[in-house]
């Protein structure tokens, strides 16, 4: 029984450490873009980040979605893309509740891009979604 609750411990401590410097990892890649970016509407990559065909669909339902969960016309949500042209970070430029924000992020890692590049080389870049 000890070993089973130490395991537990164990297992609960590294899933939060994980869980921090991902969060960590996610602030320093919105800092570097607001930086980097500032107001300004300009592009940093020789071939941005683009939607494949294939989410289209993945965003119609999201576009139903929060239609109907919240007040708002439009949300406007901050994505960082890895260079896989995987969504790893979300930042929400609305308000909005914790359980339709988990909700929103489930169905926005859903989504597939094509990564942007930099002299032929995919990198990690920061795409703003309209839903």
């Amino acid at each position: 029984m000890v070993k089973i609750v130490a395991l537990f411990c164990v297992l609960s401590t590294n899933f939060l450490t994980n869980a921090q410097v991902d969060t960590i990892k996610c602030e320093e890649s919105f800092t570097y873009f607001d930086t980097l970016l500032g107001k300004n509407l300009i592009v940093i990559w020789e071939t941005p980040p683009s939607l494949k065909e294939c989410s289209q669909k993945y965003v119609d339902k999201l576009e139903k979605f929060a239609r109907k969960q919240i007040n708002y016309e439009y949300i406007l949500i901050d994505m960082i893309i890895d260079s896989e042209g995987v969504p790893i970070c979300f930042r929400f430029k609305q308000e909005i509740e914790q359980v339709i924000r988990v909700k929103l992020t489930d169905k926005l890692k859903l989504l597939r891009f094509k990564p942007a590049l930099i002299h032929d080389k995919r990198v990690e870049s920061i795409y703003t979604i309209k839903i």
